[in-house]
C-alpha cells in the first residue's frame, strides 16, 4: 500500500506491505453543502440568549475572544458567516487572542486566523499574555481552589463573544467553549492550578462527567459570569479541512455538550483492533512544537498493544515549545522517576511529561521531526530521519506479522477499538 503522509504543508510518500497494514485512520470529512448554513442557523437561534444581531445591538464595548494559531478553529470561515452581522456594530467591537499559556501569534498566524478580515481588524486586536501580571485581575476562586486571575480587558468590556471549536482533548475531554476563558484569558497561575488535575485518572479523552479539569473550567466560567454575565458563545466542530460539520451558539456551558456529540460522530473512528506499530501524524498547525504534538501520541495510544511502538510524525517547526515538561524528562534517568517527581510538585507542563513517561514504561516512542536527535534522545524518544526507514525498522523489530495503524491526523482522531 502506497500512502502520502502530511509533513508541514507537504506530503511524504511511504509504502507499507498490505499484509501488515491494519488500517488508515482519519477524521471523517464533511461532504457536500448540507452543513453550509448550520452556523447561520445557530447564531440566529441560540441557546438561552438573544440572536447574535440583537446581542450585538444591545451591548456596547464588545470583546470577541479568538483562538490563537495553534488551535485548529476555522475562525476565518466562521467570520465569513457572521461578519455581515458584525459589520454594523464594528465601531464597538474589539478582539483578543485567547492564547492561554501560548506565545504571541506570528504575523503569518494572524493572517491565517483572520484571513481577508485581518487588515480591517488589525488595529482592534490585542493579545492575552498569561505571565503579564499587570494585565490581570483576581475575580474569585473555584470550588476546587483555583484562584481566577483574568485579563482586565475582559472585565472592562460590556459583553463577550467567544469563538471556538471542539475536538477531542486528552485531559479536558473536549476542547471548546469554556476554554476561551480558562486557559484562554487566564493567568499562568490559574492555568497551572487547573491543569494539575490532568494527573487525575478521570482526566482523559472524551470524558466530561467526573473529569476534574473540565469541571474546574466550567466552575471558572460560572465565577466569571457572576461579574460578566453577558456572554455569547459560538462553537463549531469542523473536519481537518476546516469544513464546518456542526455549530452551536448561545449559552457557553450548555452548548459544549451538544458539540461533544458532534465531535464523537466526526472524530471517533472505529479500528479493527490494536496495533503493534502506530504511525501518528500531527498535521499543520498542530505540528508547531513538541509540546503540542504530544496530543498525537496521547490520542492514538488507545489503539497500541503493550510493548508497541508509536512513531510520531511532526515537524515541531517552533522547537520544543514550553520547556518545563522537557526539562523534567531530561533531568530524570528513568520514566518512573519522572512520574514520582510530577506527583511531588506539579508545575504547568508536568502533565505532558507524566503522560510520556507512562507510555514509555510499556511501549516505545519514535519520532520524525526537525528537532536535533539529541533533544529527543534525552527524553526517552528515539529519533529517526525518514518515515519510511522508521517504519521498516519497526516492522523488522516487531516481526513479519506485525500490524500497523496509520493516523493521518493523530492530534484530533480518537480510535474506538
Amino acid at each position: 500500500m502506497k500512502l502520502e503522509i502530511p509533513y508541514k504543508k507537504e506530503k511524504i510518500k511511504i509504502e507499507i506491505p498490505d499484509k501488515n497494514l491494519l488500517g488508515i485512520v482519519e477524521p471523517k470529512e464533511v461532504k457536500g453543502s448540507a452543513k453550509e448554513n448550520v452556523l447561520k442557523k445557530a447564531v440566529e437561534n441560540p441557546t438561552k440568549t438573544l440572536p447574535l444581531n440583537d446581542f450585538l445591538k444591545k451591548h456596547n464595548k464588545i470583546l470577541f475572544l479568538i483562538n490563537d494559531g495553534q488551535r485548529p478553529t476555522p475562525t476565518k470561515k466562521i467570520l465569513d458567516t457572521i461578519y455581515p452581522i458584525m459589520k454594523p456594530y464594528m465601531n464597538k467591537i474589539e478582539f483578543m487572542i485567547a492564547t492561554g499559556s501560548h506565545r504571541v501569534p506570528t504575523e503569518e498566524e494572524f493572517n491565517n486566523i483572520f484571513g481577508p478580515y485581518y487588515p480591517e481588524f488589525k488595529s482592534k486586536i490585542s493579545v492575552h499574555e498569561a505571565r503579564k501580571d499587570e494585565t490581570l485581575q483576581y475575580v474569585g476562586k473555584t470550588p476546587r481552589g483555583t484562584e481566577l486571575y483574568i485579563n482586565k480587558k475582559v472585565l472592562e468590556s460590556d459583553a463577550i463573544v467567544t469563538i471556538g471549536s471542539s475536538e477531542p482533548h486528552y485531559f479536558a475531554g473536549y476542547t471548546g467553549t469554556r476554554k476561551s476563558f480558562l486557559p484562554g484569558v487566564s493567568s499562568i497561575k490559574t492555568i497551572t492550578s487547573n491543569h494539575k488535575h490532568a494527573l487525575h485518572p478521570n482526566s482523559k479523552t472524551l470524558a466530561l462527567k467526573g473529569n476534574p479539569v473540565h469541571e474546574d473550567m466550567e466552575d471558572a466560567v460560572r465565577e466569571i459570569m457572576k461579574i460578566k454575565p453577558n456572554v455569547f458563545a459560538i462553537n463549531v466542530v469542523a473536519d481537518n479541512e476546516g469544513n464546518i460539520f456542526d455549530a452551536q451558539a448561545g449559552d457557553i456551558i450548555d452548548i459544549l455538550y451538544e458539540s461533544a456529540k458532534a465531535v464523537d460522530k466526526l472524530f471517533c473512528v472505529p479500528v479493527p483492533g490494536k496495533a503493534d506499530i502506530i504511525l501518528s501524524v500531527a498535521p499543520y498547525p498542530m505540528d508547531v512544537s513538541l509540546y503540542q504534538s504530544q496530543k498525537a501520541i496521547e490520542n492514538t495510544k488507545l489503539a497500541l498493544k503493550d510493548g508497541g511502538i508509536i512513531i510520531l510524525v511532526s515537524s515541531c517547526r517552533d522547537g520544543i515549545g514550553d520547556k518545563t515538561f522537557y526539562d523534567l524528562l531530561k533531568d530524570n534517568d528513568t520514566p518512573e522517576e519522572v512520574i514520582k517527581a510530577t506527583e511531588r510538585n506539579y508545575v504547568l507542563g508536568y502533565h505532558k511529561a507524566a503522560k510520556i513517561a507512562e507510555l514509555v514504561t510499556c511501549g516505545q516512542i519514535w519520532a520524525i521531526t526537525d528537532l536535533d536527535n539529541k533533544v529527543l534522545e534525552e527524553i526517552f524518544i528515539v529519533p529517526h530521519n525518514s518515515v519510511q526507514d522508521s517504519l521498516d525498522k519497526a516492522l523488522a523489530e516487531k516481526g513479519n506479522n506485525a500490524k500497523v495503524l496509520v493516523f493521518l491526523d493523530g492530534s484530533s482522531t480518537v480510535p474506538l477499538v
